[in-house]
């Protein structure tokens, strides 16, 4: 590779100094392991951009993977090492599962003071839509 002329002459980088081909850092390696043993890896971080959502974003990507490893040789398989979504989305079924059962129990206790079941339907039905008309009794 020329890198400048001096009086008409080429100055080749080899003349300056050790030239390698090579990457940039040999000296970090990635590993990645299976039960079936371990291979060599490059590891891609995708992380998403403030203010957008995880489970969305990881969707989107994993969508993505067969379209990329199409583009990919043969030789070279593609895996997700690690996915935050995961405990996101158990968090979010946890969540969901806590207040069902949070409405039970308080349509529960609100038959168990009424002991009628007509006047038990209407907080019944009421408190899990709190959004279609304001209520400071059953709101969560």
């Amino acid at each position: 590779m020329v890198v400048a002329y001096r009086d008409g002459s080429p100055v080749r980088l080899e003349e300056l100094g050790n030239v390698i081909d090579s990457v940039e850092d040999d000296k970090t390696a990635s590993w990645y392991y299976t039960h079936h043993g371990s291979s060599r890896a490059i590891i891609l971080a995708i992380q998403r951009q403030p203010g957008t959502n995880t489970i969305e974003v990881t969707d989107g990507v994993k969508h993505l993977l067969p379209l990329f490893q199409t583009e990919l040789p043969a030789s070279v398989n593609m895996d997700v090492l690690y996915d935050r979504s995961d405990t996101i989305r158990e968090s979010f079924n946890d969540v969901k599962f806590t207040m069902l059962l949070t409405l039970g129990l308080v349509v529960g206790v609100i038959f168990l003071f009424l002991r009628n079941i007509s006047a038990t339907t209407i907080p019944a039905w009421r408190c899990p839509f709190p959004s279609l008309e304001p209520s400071p009794s059953c709101t969560f």
